[in-house]
């Protein structure tokens, strides 16, 4: 009499391990560039939806507010950007200013005061920098402003047509353009020179454009 095998037991064969790791080969190789390719857009992308809040924050504080002077937005450097509240928000403490002439930059930035008038400093990726936006924005091209300030009605003014920039402003590179449409601002991912960019709109709409192919 035959005694019947007990196929539950059974392990893979040699051939069937290949398959298997012929398949995680292949898996792999077409979806980590994907992955890759996802993270830096995320990334960028990420980047310049923090810069449209914080400037949306800056926007809100100058309606909220119903400011004289106005809110400053401002691109610090190649990675750095936050907004101050040019109005004296504290008249308790001294220095007191009603002007624009008053509102020194250094005053509202540093000490006491910069509880009260200042965004804090932001700071993009590592991977990501802030750049001279170029013909695809649509825009005239070339950057003219290290800053814009938003009224009482949250609109975008240029330094030009709204005073001149605030007092001690840190002379830095401009990467803000403004023309007739509005004030836009561009990031690029440094390992792939790709581009995103947000335009702040004349009547103060903030509209992003995300980096393509992300």
């Amino acid at each position: 009499m035959h005694e019947k095998s007990d196929h539950r037991y059974r392990g893979f064969s040699l051939v069937e391990m290949l398959v298997v790791v012929i398949i995680i080969i292949v898996l792999s190789a077409v979806g980590v560039p994907g992955l890759i390719q996802y993270y830096r857009g995320a990334t960028i992308n990420g980047a310049i939806r923090s810069v449209a809040t914080e400037i949306e924050k800056a926007r809100y504080s100058a309606i909220g507010k119903n400011v004289n002077i106005g809110v400053v937005f401002t691109v610090l450097s190649d990675h750095e950007y936050r907004y101050v509240v040019e109005d004296d928000q504290d008249r308790t403490t001294v220095p007191n200013w009603s002007t624009l002439a008053g509102a020194d930059w250094n005053l509202l930035t540093t000490g006491v005061l910069a509880q009260a008038q200042a965004g804090g400093v932001r700071t993009l990726p590592t991977t990501v920098q802030f750049v001279v936006c170029g013909s695809q924005t649509g825009g005239g091209g070339g950057a003219t402003e290290i800053g814009f300030r938003f009224d009482r009605l949250g609109r975008p003014r240029s330094f030009t047509n709204s005073n001149g920039p605030t007092p001690n402003l840190p002379v830095v590179t401009p990467y803000i353009t403004m023309d007739a449409q509005g004030a836009t601002i561009c990031v690029q991912e440094l390992a792939t020179g790709r581009t995103a960019w947000l335009t702040v709109m004349s009547g103060g709409r903030v509209r992003i454009q995300r980096a393509s192919g992300a």
